[in-house]
């Protein structure tokens, strides 16, 4: 009864919040589509400061069926450029905490954006262009923990606070 009554409990809290939420940053997230981690992201497993870094390239192109503002005009064609070169710096320290190591890391993320695109104003057709460059929004790990099993298999557990820094 009491079981029923708190998952009755949580799915209407569910539902009522839905209206609140909001994407971020016009509905793009903290990543970029290719840019994914796996199991080469893992903790060294012992003691170790460890600076990386990771540079990403995407292009995409948004056409004449999936309509955008660009400059706060209509578009009916745009292509993206970024280049992204984040620098990375972990600390694994010593000390253990529920059987793994604990670590800490900041993530240093710099952008480099351009987008064109033809825009339409009613009878009006020009071609324009915006560039932006600069810090993006830092990812900071205060707690990150990682085990080490006997197969030598790792894995860990990330908590990340992204600061918004860009």
């Amino acid at each position: 009864m009491q079981r029923s009554t708190i998952l009755t409990t949580l799915t209407l809290s569910s539902i009522l919040l839905v209206p609140a939420l909001r994407a971020e940053e016009a509905g793009l997230g903290h990543y970029l589509p290719g840019a994914a981690a796996s199991f080469i992201d893992a903790l060294p497993g012992k003691e170790a400061f460890v600076v990386a870094d990771a540079f990403i390239y995407y292009h995409g192109t948004a056409g004449a069926t999936r309509p955008i503002l660009f400059g706060g005009e209509l578009t009916l064609g745009a292509h993206g450029t970024a280049y992204g070169d984040t620098v990375v710096g972990i600390y694994e320290t010593p000390y253990q905490l529920l059987g793994g190591n604990y670590a800490a890391a900041v993530f240093i993320p710099y952008l480099w954006m351009e987008v064109k695109g033809q825009v339409e104003t009613g009878p009006l057709v020009r071609n324009v262009r915006d560039t932006a460059n600069g810090i993006s929004d830092m990812l900071i790990y205060p707690v990150m923990l990682g085990w080490t099993n006997s197969m030598d298999l790792k894995y860990d557990l990330r908590l990340g606070v992204y600061a918004p820094t860009g």
